[in-house]
């Protein structure tokens, strides 16, 4: 574990500085980073508590709405970077690809909520599907894919 923790770090390092030469971005960029996979890992964490019967419905649908709260602050305030153009060129489409990402755990920890309240196999494929999807996104942002 402490080794991918430490390939994720450099790996942050890394791709942020392909993007920027600036301090304050390159720390957006390792922040976000960071902030994107510990989501996705506390999701998962929490799903997989819940399924094993470690977190009832309303500490694990509390969990998730915490993370999904995290995750939208974090998302528009991205927005407002792009938005009042703090951001350009590939800043942009770094962000714009961390947005999206952020929308894939949303939409992850949404159908997680729903599913806990009503276990249908729809909300256990879009749960399956923005997760893959989410993970593709942060191994490409954080240079794994490599």
């Amino acid at each position: 574990m402490k080794k991918l923790l430490i390939l994720v770090f450099c790996s942050m390092v890394a791709v942020s500085s392909a993007y920027s030469g600036d301090l304050e971005l390159e720390t957006i960029g390792a922040l976000g980073g960071a902030n994107l996979y510990l989501s996705y890992m506390a999701i998962g964490a929490v799903a997989d508590g819940y399924t094993k019967k470690v977190y009832d419905k309303k500490t694990a649908k509390g969990m998730i709405a915490e993370v999904v709260s995290i995750s939208n602050v974090s998302k528009d305030y991205l927005k407002k970077l792009i938005d009042q153009g703090v951001l350009t060129g590939n800043d942009v489409d770094f962000a714009n690809t961390m947005i999206e990402t952020y929308d894939y755990l949303i939409a992850e920890g949404t159908a997680f909520s729903k599913y806990v309240d009503n276990p249908q196999k729809n909300f256990s494929d879009d749960f399956h599907s923005n997760r893959n999807l989410a993970w593709g996104k942060i191994s490409q942002l954080l240079g794994l894919n490599k």
